[in-house]
């Protein structure tokens, strides 16, 4: 251990940087149900009370779930003072439009660098989850260790893909449950492997590992599955003394912790598990798991194992690099079978427990998967995560067991890391995407209020007979001539008698940067969606545009020459059958 010291300290330190990088790169708000999750924390540190489920509340969606991680967030938020959390869905969000499905929220300038308020205590919540993280990585370590005890490599390989899973370092610079349960669950794996691997006597061990698994229940319903790996290591451990004094101190303690969780469930939701609640908040499963959608679900679990950012998980790794990361899993296991025969009767027992977690972690998952919607997400079965890792730590050393290896392994998942950080990562959060104009956009120089003028335009279905139903784009060129407040743009579709059969308000570039943090004197370039409704009388329909205050006050327009034009200019016509 003393010569793993310096490695492994210098593995965590290199975990903490990236998380803290993730943490502050990644807007808020764009983690799964990181809105919901964070205002958790805040309702238990202002109310100190556990929230109702009214659709009114941006809790809503997360009131099912169990409250210690919330719990343990609030109190370093309570001291700051309380105030609107400021979120705006971004309208022009689409998960099927590479370009649109960046931003979940619209980014207020109240939420960027200097953080006060509400952002600060955002910020306070997700650099918590940066020690579970840290707890995870070192049970994983021990857990390998336990397994693995002749292998001085193994331990810091297997800690090594868990410190730089670049899914994992992202679950833990957010705020979220997830980083509390999957500590919770290595740190019981870690507590039982030697419980496995060697005989005892005593039963303080299952008397720890009870109360991580009430802990676990209190964090999350899926915290019983942790019950059947445990349950599965106590029959391991059958020939050891005292197996009905184990079981009864790990039985005992882990209902003892959990049995209020339970009657508060029951009288929430008139159930012990809390399902009643759960479908109240959640959209259900409405289709059968046909085969195609099961393979749907599982490919969006392989790709988020890796790389899922965003609301759904769904900014991922390009697929080609996706499927190229199955080839160390597949090694992995192949090197399970070569080794095999090399390890002891207690390592491969260990083992076999760990695939026996990884396959209970997974059939829950399938479970979830029938029960509600936007379960293709690797971060569900993460409480395996050290398992896996132990699992192709010990492939990967039976086939490279020099020390040389062991380090070039380091190396190699710590470069992947941070290049997937600058690469992926930043470019998606930081930029803006590139556009090109139409070559037919219309010079427009249109001012609107004092500072922003529309320098060209272009309507895709411009002058055209179209089918309602019909989807249109509006290109948009921005400039700002001095700093400018938060603004917002309305597209309004409107028939032949003035009524307004479709309309929008969003960002003027379209989900991006708000206007008070553009540049001045840059162009800023959008491609706004424009939706002809199915139900649209025939006729000549007119897109208006105009440009509104935070407060809705419309901005003046004027011409090129100063001549007052209203407040809305139409920028495209079209003809719907």
């Amino acid at each position: 251990m003393a010569r793993h010291r310096p490695l492994l300290a210098t593995l965590l330190l290199a975990f903490v940087a990236l998380a803290v990088a993730y943490s502050t790169l990644v807007p808020l708000g764009e983690a799964p149900d990181e809105v919901s999750h964070y205002a958790y924390v805040r309702w238990l540190a202002t109310q100190r009370t556990l929230p109702p489920p009214d659709p009114d509340e941006l809790v809503f969606g997360e009131v099912f779930q169990p409250p210690l991680y919330y719990a343990l967030a609030a109190p370093l938020t309570a001291w700051l003072p309380t105030g609107p959390i400021p979120v705006e869905n971004n309208p022009d969000y689409e998960l099927a439009d590479p370009v649109r499905r960046v931003r979940l929220q619209i980014q207020h300038a109240e939420l960027r660098w200097p953080w006060r308020g509400e952002a600060l205590a955002w910020h306070i919540a997700r650099f918590a989850a940066i020690p579970l993280g840290l707890i995870s990585v070192l049970a994983t370590f021990f857990l390998a260790k336990a397994a693995l005890p002749h292998d001085r490599g193994a331990a810091l390989v297997a800690a090594a893909f868990v410190a730089f899973l670049p899914q994992f370092v992202y679950l833990n610079s957010v705020v979220s449950n997830d980083p509390l349960i999957i500590a919770i669950s290595a740190a019981l794996l870690a507590v039982l492997a030697p419980a496995i691997a060697a005989p005892e006597r005593h039963v303080r061990r299952w008397l720890l590992v009870g109360l991580l698994g009430g802990l676990a229940v209190w964090t999350k319903s899926s915290g019983w599955l942790l019950a059947g790996s445990a349950g599965l290591a106590w029959l391991l451990t059958w020939q050891q003394p005292q197996r009905w004094q184990r079981l009864a101190a790990l039985a005992a303690t882990w209902l003892f912790v959990a049995l209020p969780w339970l009657l508060i469930t029951w009288q929430r939701s008139g159930d012990l598990l809390g399902v009643g609640l759960l479908r109240q908040v959640t959209e259900a499963q409405p289709q059968t798991l046909t085969p195609a959608l099961f393979q749907s679900q599982l490919w969006g679990l392989y790709q988020s194992i890796w790389l899922g950012v965003g609301g759904a998980a769904h900014n991922t790794l390009p697929p080609l690099a996706s499927i190229a990361l199955a080839l160390p899993l597949v090694v992995g296991a192949l090197g399970l079978g070569v080794g095999w025969r090399r390890w002891s009767r207690d390592s491969r027992r260990l083992l076999l427990w760990l695939i026996a977690h990884l396959g209970l972690l997974f059939v829950g998952w399938m479970q979830w998967s029938l029960t509600v919607l936007g379960t293709g997400q690797g971060r569900l079965i993460f409480p395996a995560l050290p398992a896996l890792a132990v699992l192709m730590a010990a492939g990967w050393r039976a086939l490279w067991p020099s020390r040389r290896a062991a380090m070039g392994m380091l190396l190699g998942f710590a470069l992947f890391s941070a290049l997937v950080l600058a690469a992926v990562v930043g470019p998606l959060y930081r930029g803006r995407p590139a556009l090109a104009a139409p070559v037919a956009a219309v010079d427009a120089s249109w001012q609107f209020g004092d500072g922003l003028t529309l320098l060209r335009y272009e309507f895709t279905r411009n002058e055209e007979t179209v089918a309602g139903g019909t989807p249109g784009e509006l290109y948009v060129e921005w400039l700002a001539t001095q700093p400018l407040p938060d603004l917002r743009m309305r597209l309004h579709l409107v028939d032949e008698t003035g009524a307004v059969v479709w309309q929008k308000e969003g960002t003027p570039s379209a989900g991006w940067d708000t206007t008070d943090v553009w540049p001045v004197g840059e162009p800023i370039a959008a491609w706004h969606r424009v939706v002809i409704p199915v139900e649209s009388a025939a006729g000549w329909h007119r897109l208006l545009l105009s440009v509104v205050a935070r407060d809705g006050d419309p901005l003046p327009i004027r011409g090129p020459d100063g001549t007052p034009y209203g407040d809305q200019v139409a920028v495209g016509g079209l003809w719907v059958e």
